[in-house]
């Protein structure tokens, strides 16, 4: 089984503790099916497992950003060959269905997480900010008093690296209703909204030297988020797991809808992480009955519980898109 590490900062060995908890508790009452586990960062996963099939050894199980291709290539189980009724019954709907290739599910949702906009309270504080940011205008404002009233080397940190472009990019596309695909389906990766919203990252944010001292195409989302948690970053877009790090670490954390360029995004971008099974080792009754304890009820909650706060309900208005 190959997985994603899903430390949020830094690095430690939770996602490793998880995954070992996880596999004694079923090697106990299935000694015949041994499990070994390799964590891999989200930046090489998929090259990973890319690689391993490529090589004629696909693992049996792959966490990934990814699954099309293989499914395309006739490489994966369908959810409906592995899991027990229970538990596909139990799998949010929606998601489910965004896991599917013409018309079968290959990938597993695993994780979904949407984006908010973090602020630093004390920060914005001290930069005399009093206002929630709910526009694109109104955060260029605020970054611009923290950049000339603190020490923080990130007024509004844009992690566009390679680690999660796309969903960072998808947050501030939503603000200008763009997006990704046209109304017909098709990619629109180039569309006048797009463009207008770099555009306005580009003049308004990082050459003004608002975005911090690392690029924005060179930082990743992790390192965004660690130096978050070091109170060195006024403003991020952020997932849910950030709030609880931020709080354990004493930052006094805001939180409020993406900006938009009139008014907060009344949409937020939601990223699925998937779990696939290979067919290649024919291990499919085994592979299936790892996959049912899994996603039972207990162990997604332990998961969850590790690694999420629940947002304040106030956000409740804010709606779904999938990339």
């Amino acid at each position: 089984m190959v997985v994603a590490d899903y430390e949020l900062s830094g690095r430690s060995d939770s996602t490793e503790r998880y995954r070992a908890d996880l596999t004694s508790a079923f090697k106990a009452p299935h000694p015949d099916i041994d499990v070994t586990v390799d964590v891999v960062s989200w930046n090489d996963v998929d090259r990973k497992v890319a690689e391993m099939s490529r090589d004629g050894n696909p693992p049996d199980i792959a966490q990934l950003g990814s699954y099309v291709h293989f499914a395309d290539c006739g490489e994966l189980y369908a959810a409906d060959d592995l899991l027990s009724i229970p538990v596909q019954a139990g799998f949010v709907q929606t998601l489910a269905r965004v896991c599917e290739y013409q018309r079968t599910q290959y990938g597993l949702p695993f994780v979904a997480s949407t984006r908010l906009l973090f602020h630093n309270k004390k920060l914005l504080a001290e930069a005399g900010v009093k206002r929630p940011t709910t526009t694109w205008a109104q955060l260029k404002d605020a970054a611009e008093q923290v950049k000339n009233r603190t020490d923080a080397r990130y007024p509004v940190a844009l992690p566009l690296g390679p680690e999660e472009a796309q969903v960072e990019a998808m947050a501030w596309m939503l603000g200008t209703d763009g997006g990704y695909t046209a109304s017909n389906g098709s990619y629109r990766i180039d569309s006048e909204q797009n463009v207008a919203m770099l555009t306005w990252l580009k003049e308004n944010l990082v050459q003004p030297g608002l975005t911090g001292p690392v690029p924005p195409g060179r930082l990743d989302r992790k390192d965004a988020y660690s130096t978050f948690v070091k109170g060195d970053v006024a403003m991020v877009n952020g997932r849910p797991s950030l709030l609880g790090a931020a709080r354990q670490a004493s930052v006094d954390v805001g939180l409020v809808p993406v900006p938009g360029r009139e008014d907060s995004a009344v949409s937020a971008p939601c990223m699925v992480d998937w779990v696939s099974a290979f067919k290649h080792n024919g291990n499919r009754g085994e592979i299936g009955r790892f996959l049912d304890f899994v996603y039972a009820d207990e162990n997604v909650r332990t998961f969850a519980a590790r690694n999420n706060e629940h947002f304040r309900s106030t956000l409740g208005r804010v709606k779904i898109a999938f990339a």
